[in-house]
């Protein structure tokens, strides 16, 4: 023991005050400036050093104006040393707990476990998953106390199994758990094959209007090489066409001659500005032969149909030509009608009422 602590003026107690021997007790002292102090043993060979009873014990200074170090816990090696603190184990992760294995899509409940009881300011561990198809909290918090918390794992739908690591960690110390998602034994089940949406039907064309080339706008007789009415052009090919005033169905009408025992061809052209349309009929006459005609039709410069025949002699009246393949389109159209004049003397013929719809 230090011989500076062990004086008749640290041994100082307060009067009336008795204390039993071999009890520790704290002795100080001014030492060089500063307060030192130590915890002794009460025993006789103290008491007598310090010039006092064995029936009493030695007690701390009584100056009000001098500071005193707080006390220390004994140190068998160094009583004057600080004590040294107490230290905590670093919590640890003892389990981290879920289902292993589970159809992919589903949500589970996991839960962790400290090897500790959480401080008095709580614990919080943190959690991982190596895969998108796997969703967890980033942490869980643990309150002062307890030892386990619980939380929530949300997985997504596989198309085939998947293996999936989930990591908690607290500190240095970590837990890892894997994950089996399976393919939902529903969506393996074929899917029937959807019958095919058949086409729908296209829509029918607007009903076609009719119009009628009744040459109705011509005005003076004579020669005729090109006439256009109701979005139509007639045009010249073959043979001289004139224009009668005085005759037709009715009037007026076009025609061409044929000197007498000669055969004359006359053709005309006819087409709806590059648009298509579709023939109906055609009133053709003669005045004293037969009328043998010849139509020809033709789409985007094609070939489309062609038909022809030969009307009996009408005697100056008028006859009716029908198209047998009316509903078929063209954008041209020929007519061809052959004059074969009699030896006597020369024969008209011509047409009038070109029935047409587009």
């Amino acid at each position: 023991m230090d011989d500076t602590i062990v004086s008749t003026t640290a041994c100082r107690q307060p009067a009336g005050v008795a204390l039993p021997m071999n009890s520790t007790v704290r002795i100080s002292r001014r030492f060089n400036g500063a307060w030192r102090t130590a915890l002794v043993v009460l025993s006789a060979a103290f008491l007598t050093a310090c010039g006092g009873d064995t029936t009493t014990s030695p007690s701390e200074p009584s100056s009000p104006s001098s500071p005193t170090e707080p006390s220390a816990p004994s140190n068998p090696s160094n009583p004057a040393a600080p004590p040294s603190p107490a230290v905590a184990p670093p919590l640890g992760l003892s389990d981290l707990r879920i289902d292993t294995s589970f159809v992919g899509g589903a949500t589970v409940e996991g839960v962790v476990t400290l090897t500790a009881p959480a401080p008095i300011t709580g614990a919080v561990v943190t959690l991982t998953a190596d895969s998108s198809s796997v969703r967890v909290p980033a942490s869980v918090a643990i309150a002062a106390g307890d030892t386990s918390g619980k939380f929530q794992v949300a997985t997504s739908t596989v198309t085939q199994t998947a293996t999936v690591t989930l990591t908690a960690r607290v500190g240095e110390a970590t837990k890892t758990v894997t994950i089996e998602l399976r393919v939902d034994p529903d969506t393996e089940k074929p899917t029937p094959p959807t019958p095919p949406t058949p086409p729908a039907p296209p829509a029918p064309p607007p009903p076609p209007t009719t119009s009628v080339i009744s040459f109705k706008d011509i005005r003076v007789s004579g020669a005729v090489t090109r006439y256009s009415e109701s979005g139509f052009t007639v045009e010249v090919k073959l043979a001289e066409w004139i224009s009668s005033l005085t005759y037709g169905k009715p009037a007026p009408f076009i025609q061409f001659y044929s000197p007498a025992g000669v055969e004359t061809v006359g053709e005309l052209k006819i087409t709806a500005d590059g648009t298509r349309f579709w023939l109906t009929s055609v009133d053709v006459y003669s005045s004293t032969t037969p009328i043998p005609h010849f139509f020809e039709g033709a789409l985007q410069g094609r070939f489309a149909y062609s038909f022809g025949g030969v009307v009996g002699n009408t005697f100056g009246d008028f006859a009716t030509v029908t198209n047998p393949q009316a509903n078929t389109p063209i954008d041209a159209l020929i007519i061809r009608l052959t004059n074969p004049a009699a030896p006597c003397c020369r024969n008209p013929m011509g047409l009038d009422n070109i029935v047409l719809r587009r």
